[in-house]
């Protein structure tokens, strides 16, 4: 889990170098961990990203096996038994790499709104950021 966190981590980083940031800057780093703990849009949500760490906590071998156990009848009949038994730790590898790639892509579409409104505010000037920010909201709710 260690070398998925970098991934992620340098995917944020290099977010932050296409948008004009040092991505090596402690401020650049620092965003990237307040990206990777913020959690997700929902009201419920505690701020705490742990849908992430639950994921993958809860893809160890006994899931995988269960997982295999239910479709190892069929699995197994399409392939043959020893084929089978070896495609079994490729299946618990393509699992996991499922979701680091769902969960890389969606750090680096948060990373993507913080560091282009961060550029546009070093740009134009956060009032100008902001009263357009608003204006879009409204224009959007139908509150012009």
């Amino acid at each position: 889990m260690p070398a998925t966190v970098m991934v992620m981590f340098s995917a944020m980083q290099k977010v932050a170098a296409d948008n004009g940031f040092d991505p090596q800057s402690e401020e650049v780093r620092l965003i990237c961990i307040d990206i990777f703990g913020s959690g997700g849009p929902s009201k419920t949500d505690d701020g705490v990203n742990s849908t992430f760490l639950g994921s993958r906590l809860a893809l160890n071998g006994t899931t995988v096996q269960a997982l295999i156990s239910r479709i190892a009848p069929a699995f197994t009949a399409m392939l043959g038994k020893q084929l089978a038994s070896k495609a079994v730790p490729l299946m618990g590898a393509v699992a996991g790499a499922s979701v680091n790639f769902a969960f890389t892509r969606y750090y680096e579409e948060i990373a993507q709104v913080r560091f282009g409104v961060k550029r546009l505010v070093q740009d134009h000037g956060e009032d100008r950021i902001h009263h357009a920010f608003r204006a879009a909201m409204a224009k959007r709710l139908g509150e012009e």
